[in-house]
């Protein structure tokens, strides 16, 4: 039984090498895409028309906007519960300090946990979100989160490679760069759920955003 939870995690330690490295190499490429856009022609010198109506055509293409952008919030903020899956593990030690905080954590593992059993989930999710990202049919607010959530998560993956690893540290010191992590994991993903609820970009997190910013491009 030993033998095979070793052999698990030592093939879960590949496959997130793995992904880390075609990160790196992919966000040597930016993809710049420039999206062709219709410029409509308006007219000048034509006299106004005294009443004016509201045109039902106007007000489809409002409503349709709208939903368009509820949507496109809604799918850039279910794309930070992929860095989640990464990042949860280090509130291990808040978890068993805390009891609310510990209550939360004992809702969200199984979902955790079902996702990690699920073979190659993370190698999957994380090519196909990178595929989405360099869309350009996408939106640019969309391809970004999509971008940010991918780099957040190599962000929380890296201090997991040194897990296990005997540094000669007192045990408080590895408790407080694991709390340190998780905290860093809850601002960064609450700053964006705020800011993708406003409809902004969520482009201030150090670093990272700048990343994003250069790996899509402009447009």
């Amino acid at each position: 039984m030993e033998r095979s939870q070793a052999r698990s995690q030592s093939i879960a330690l590949r496959m997130r090498t793995v992904m880390l490295l075609s990160a790196i190499l992919a966000s040597l490429v930016p993809a710049h895409a420039f999206v062709a856009q219709s410029h409509a022609l308006r007219t000048s010198n034509v006299a106004a028309p005294l009443i004016r109506q509201s045109s039902p055509v106007t007000m489809a293409q409002n409503n349709n906007d709208l939903v368009d952008d509820l949507v496109d919030r809604a799918f850039a903020a279910s794309v930070y519960l992929f860095p989640i899956t990464d990042g949860f593990q280090y509130g291990k030690y808040l978890y068993a300090q805390y009891e609310p905080l510990g209550a939360i954590a004992q809702v969200i593992a199984p979902a955790i946990n079902g996702f990690d059993a699920i073979p190659f989930s993370g190698i999957i999710f994380f090519f196909g979100l990178s595929a989405l990202s360099r869309n350009p049919g996408l939106s640019r607010f969309l391809r970004f989160n999509l971008q940010q959530a991918i780099l957040l998560d190599i962000v929380f993956i890296i201090p997991g490679f040194f897990r296990g690893v005997n540094f000669g540290f007192p045990q408080i010191v590895g408790q407080t760069c694991s709390n340190t992590v998780f905290y860093l994991m809850v601002l960064s993903i609450g700053y964006a759920w705020v800011q993708i609820a406003q409809g902004k970009d969520a482009n201030e997190i150090p670093i990272v955003s700048d990343a994003a910013n250069q790996a899509i491009g402009p447009m």
